[in-house]
């Protein structure tokens, strides 16, 4: 399994989000609000897929209510992530 650091986590978020939202890397601000930045929840299954290939690790959908911007998000997949690998 692939070992990932939270800024990698953030990055790789960050990335995917720009794909979806068309918005540029330097553009995007950890503490806006997904819906903010355009995320609607049919963006978000896009994107909960792509993260889940790259991760493979499973995400919950109800994750984008409970953890809304990107810094909740890159933390919330790093905490996960760190369960499965200890």
């Amino acid at each position: 399994m692939t070992h990932y650091s939270l800024a990698e986590v953030r990055a790789i978020l960050l990335t995917e989000i720009s794909k979806e939202t068309s918005i540029a890397i330097p553009e995007l601000h950890d503490h806006e609000n997904f819906i903010n930045l355009g995320l609607d929840s049919v963006n978000c299954i896009f994107l909960l897929d792509r993260l889940e290939k790259i991760f493979k690790l499973e995400l919950n959908p109800v994750w984008f209510w409970d953890c809304p911007t990107i810094d909740s998000m890159a933390q919330k997949i790093f905490s996960e992530l760190g369960q499965l690998q200890s």
